[in-house]
């Protein structure tokens, strides 16, 4: 694995990517270029895009990535790594856990859009979107930097990992199966 991942850690760096990051060895995909949400009141809800042209940008970037990383992993006859879509929020009000997964519900779908207009392209192993709320708070927060916890994250992962979170089902999980 770590043959494959030096691979593609190699091949991002020739896509000049301008909106996101991916730290392949901490299987973290940085967004550079935020996505904004609405607020859950707005028409189309907490899980509406306020720029969907920018959100579509950015998420095309993420597929890129990721197609890039999974294409290096296939070559040496492993399996495809999975995504996994985790919204946050800075309160924890009672549909903050709804919010967060309707965040990550539509930034997952987005960027799954994105991965089927990709030539070439590898299918990560599973898709899923998680609400954790206010439960994961960053660093800052009690100084009241509340617009930095109002965030998506979004994580490679392996199957077996990906097996135990949905087996765990500790949080709000939205596989990408369950909402097609």
């Amino acid at each position: 694995m770590e043959r494959a991942l030096e691979e593609a850690e190699a091949a991002l760096a020739k896509l000049g990517l301008k909106h996101v990051t991916l730290d392949v060895q901490n299987r973290k995909i940085t967004l550079d270029e935020s996505i904004e949400f609405m607020g859950h009141k707005s028409e189309g809800g907490a899980g509406a895009f306020k720029d969907p042209e920018r959100a579509k940008m950015v998420c095309r970037e993420v597929a890129l990535a990721v197609n890039t990383c999974n294409a290096a992993i296939k070559r040496y006859g492993l399996t495809p790594l999975g995504l996994s879509v985790e919204g946050h929020t800075s309160a924890d009000l009672g549909s903050a856990v709804q919010n967060s997964l309707l965040r990550a519900t539509s930034t997952r779908d987005a960027i799954h859009e994105a991965l089927g207009e990709l030539p070439g392209r590898v299918q990560p192993a599973q898709f899923k979107a998680v609400g954790y709320g206010a439960q994961r708070p960053l660093a800052g927060f009690e100084d009241g930097n509340y617009e930095r916890n109002r965030r998506v994250e979004i994580h490679l992962i392996e199957e077996a990992e990906m097996k135990e979170m949905l087996a765990q089902q500790r949080w709000s999980v939205c596989p990408l199966w369950c909402c097609k």
